[in-house]
């Protein structure tokens, strides 16, 4: 009885090996997928905020033209009596 107990131990516990190298492995594959979305996250980021800063970078010329035309604009408008802030 005690070499059918034996044995029926061994068996458990190769089992109970067997399941923890799987374990094991799903671990460092879930490990390994956590660890790509977090560099893809900070890669998103990176590249939105890079493109803002660059679309602002190339558009500021606009930007700042636009800006110095609408302040002439309204010189121009605060100049003609009864119409603006100016008389």
């Amino acid at each position: 009885m005690e070499d059918k107990e034996f044995q029926n131990l061994q068996r458990r516990l190769r089992e109970t090996r067997q399941l923890a190298e799987d374990n094991n492995e799903l671990l460092r594959k879930v490990y390994g997928i956590l660890w790509r979305g977090r560099v893809f996250r900070i890669l998103y980021w990176v590249i939105i905020i890079g493109v803002a800063i660059g679309a602002f970078y190339f558009l500021e010329p606009y930007l700042d033209q636009a800006n110095t035309l609408y302040g002439s604009f309204q010189e121009q408008l605060n100049a003609v009596p009864g119409f603006g802030g100016g008389s």
